[in-house]
């Protein structure tokens, strides 16, 4: 092909979308440090991969201690930047350096192959514009700036190239774009479980077309290479979780063999043309009935079918954040523009060029061109835009799939207003042609400002969770390496203090019990292994069991928790109280939710000789009477819920869960049977279930009553060792 001027302007504008895409996700490297929870997990393994020749640990000692680990995860995440980083001869620095880096690289690559999906699509203004949109949308930087050393971001550009590959396979009729297609699929699945995605996607158009008797060539050489090999790749794998008989999978064998039995009918004759339109339907109704009745007489389909309706029942996932379904108003929030007011004067206006009511619009833009033009290989994109939107009312942590549909369809959309513009500017005896035209153009360069300022600041917020970055000085990293690769953390940052507790002040191996939240920072900043952690290894609802229970009841549990886990050291931290909720129902397996509330400080109102403080919590507050020299308590809180300017009612807290166990303060009705604590980081109600409880004594009483002695305690996170 003949590299002109057009060619050398997408050349330059790819590169300029590249750049872009990789400052504004390299902007959290400024802090030194990984972000979220699980990326230190990959981290840990991935850095001994590089330094053990690429292989994995026999066993990972750090997870579920003493017993260990050998499933690991996705292998991918841990290969890949390991392989790449010893290829080029470590790129002059540190690992961690490289991992910190590398998200964002392969973030800003999927947003590359965004601009030939978009061609494809419509033309190549539609994939710059896509690709640019990709760039800079909230709901795909997330997932792939710097720091979040995940599988999301390994997984990405696989992902987007395995789709673009079977739309080239489909147009150009030619296997060979199949077969890369089916490889790329592999290496998605061979990466994240998200790759249920574009499996499903990619049967599901197929599907539709046999459905709409649409058969060609062209869907024979996209599919069954894409599937085949995106089955067979992850088996070569030495660890994963894509098994060949997972519910995605044996949605693409059922459309697979719909595919070939269209196929073997039209070449060898078996059934007449004019019977086509009814064969998929027949088999399709024949398939389902078979399936279903099978069911009754066969465990492997049985245990297919509660493998897939398991994950939706679960309730260790239904108390995790990003597990919980999203709604409209979180697309809004990673779709729309309202960061740049942060950088732009535009105020409210900000919002006009948020890129979900461009995406709408190109979605019903793109519906009238199936309709007008009958291709309907088109929705393939629709079902992208649909399932991504239906994945985020699933689980939040899918909004990472919106990124692109919202992407291609807002590109599509300007791109198609531009051309009808340049149509009517060219029509003769259209007075205002000129103007519409300058309307169009303002526009469309307000949408691509008001978007690349919108990312720019959504960029910068993103950072590590283990770092307080508010309690940074101004460029000061969260870590920093030295010379000779000793670590050197900021100074007043609570998780570090905690981990270096764990690292330099107690043995080796000493095993660390804590809610499930934070193992992976336990083994990989604290160098210690911990009982449970993040990736679902251990045993999250014994421990959800052993927190709520009493503590006169501890000795029965020491065969637990001395003779089977050998645990140590017990952490507690602030955000525990917070997490209550969830560990009660799991420990209740979803009969009850028993929740600890925070309040907070909004008043000091005087009367008489004492002073009443005042903590609130949206209609509820509390009135605690305190000495006005000392801030002693001096009586019984009052526990109140208002309505309006008046409180609808009112009762007595006597009791205080203290250090000093549970102090009665009076006997004032009708009483709150809770208690009130005082910590050092908050003021909470302790709802009567959970007064007298396990949790209760080691977060809110520094252990009291307990064989435990605590070690360490910087005000927002405590340490107890467990006594003999």
């Amino acid at each position: 092909m003949e590299f002109g001027l057009k060619q050398a302007l997408i050349a330059v504008s790819l590169i300029a979308i590249f750049l872009l895409a990789l400052s504004i996700r390299l902007q959290p490297a400024k802090y030194g440090e990984l972000q979220a929870l699980d990326p230190f997990y990959i981290y840990r393994i991935s850095e001994y991969m590089v330094q053990h020749n690429l292989q994995l640990p026999e066993k990972d000692w750090m997870r579920h201690y003493p017993f260990g680990d050998t499933k690991f995860d996705y292998y991918l995440p841990f290969f890949l930047p390991a392989s790449i980083y010893l290829l080029f001869g470590g790129f002059g620095m540190h690992y961690l350096h490289f991992a910190i880096i590398f998200p964002a690289v392969m973030g800003a690559l999927a947003c590359i192959l965004i601009f030939f999906i978009g061609r494809e699509l419509y033309d190549w203004k539609s994939g710059l514009l896509s690709a640019l949109f990709a760039s800079v949308i909230p709901a795909f930087i997330d997932r792939t700036s710097a720091g979040f050393f995940e599988k999301e971001p390994t997984a990405m550009p696989f992902l987007l190239a395995g789709i673009l590959f079977f739309i080239l396979a489909y147009k150009r009729q030619d296997w060979k774009w199949g077969i890369f297609s089916g490889i790329c699929l592999g290496l998605t699945a061979s990466a994240w479980g998200g790759f249920n995605f574009p499996f499903l996607l990619l049967a599901s158009v197929t599907f539709l077309l046999l459905l709409l008797n649409r058969y060609s060539l062209g869907l024979l050489y996209a599919f069954a290479p894409a599937i085949i090999l995106g089955v067979l790749i992850p088996e070569l794998m030495p660890t994963g979780f894509a098994s060949p008989d997972s519910f995605s999978f044996l949605v693409c064998y059922f459309v697979l063999f719909l595919l070939l039995a269209r196929f073997s009918a039209e070449r060898f004759g078996w059934v007449k043309k004019e019977k086509f339109p009814w064969l998929i339907p027949t088999l399709i109704l024949f398939l389902l009935l078979s399936t279903a009745f099978s069911m009754l007489f066969s465990d492997f389909v049985y245990q297919r079918y509660q493998s897939f309706t398991a994950r939706w029942q679960s309730v260790e996932m239904s108390t995790v954040a990003e597990s919980q379904p999203g709604n409209w108003d979180a697309i809004i929030a990673k779709t729309g523009t309202h960061y740049a007011s942060a950088i732009l004067p535009l105020g409210e206006l900000n919002k006009i060029f948020s890129l979900w009511p461009l995406a709408l619009l190109g979605l019903l833009l793109l519906f009238y061109r199936i309709y007008r033009e009958r291709e309907f290989f088109d929705f393939l994109y629709v079902i992208w835009f649909l399932s991504a939107v239906t994945g985020v009312y699933l689980e939040m942590r899918l909004i990472v799939f919106i990124g692109p549909p919202f992407a291609l369809l807002s590109g599509y959309l300007l791109s198609w207003l531009w051309d009808r513009t340049e149509e009517y500017r060219k029509r003769k005896g259209w007075p205002i042609k000129n103007y519409l035209t300058g309307a169009v153009a303002l526009f469309i360069l307000l949408t691509i400002t008001t978007n690349v300022a919108n990312g720019w600041v959504y960029g910068g917020y993103q950072g590590p969770s283990i770092c307080l970055t508010q309690l940074l000085s101004p460029g000061e990293p969260c870590l920093r390496i030295d010379e000779n690769g000793t670590y050197h953390f900021a100074p007043g940052q609570p998780w570090y203090e905690a981990m270096q507790f764990l690292a330099e002040k107690t043995e080796p191996y000493s095993n660390v019990l804590s809610w499930w939240d934070f193992g992976y920072w336990f083994q990989t900043r604290g160098q210690r292994p911990s009982v449970t952690d993040g990736g679902g290894v251990g045993p999250r609802y014994t421990v959800a069991l052993w927190f709520t229970d009493e503590p006169e009841n501890w000795t029965g549990w020491e065969p637990w928790l001395k003779d089977k886990y050998g645990v140590d050291y017990i952490l507690m931290d602030y955000t525990l109280p917070g997490k209550y909720g969830a560990i009660s129902k799991i420990a209740t397996r979803g009969k009850q939710i028993v929740s600890i509330l925070q309040f907070y400080p909004t008043a000091i109102y005087p009367k008489d000789d004492k002073l009443i403080s005042e903590f609130s919590l949206g209609p509820y507050k509390i009135w605690v009477p305190v000495n006005k020299s000392t801030g002693a308590v001096l009586g019984p809180a009052q526990l109140l819920i208002s309505k309006g300017e008046s409180f609808i009612s009112a009762s007595w807290i006597n009791d205080v869960c203290s250090p000093n166990g549970i102090q009665r303060l009076g006997n004032k009705t009708p009483e709150f049977e809770g208690c009130i604590s005082f910590a050092s980081f908050g003021t909470f109600l302790i709802p009567p279930e959970a007064k007298n409880t396990i949790f209760t004594r080691l977060m809110f009483m520094d252990g009291y009553g307990l064989p435990v002695e605590k070690v360490f305690d910087n005000k927002l996170i405590k340490i107890y060792k467990v006594l003999e």
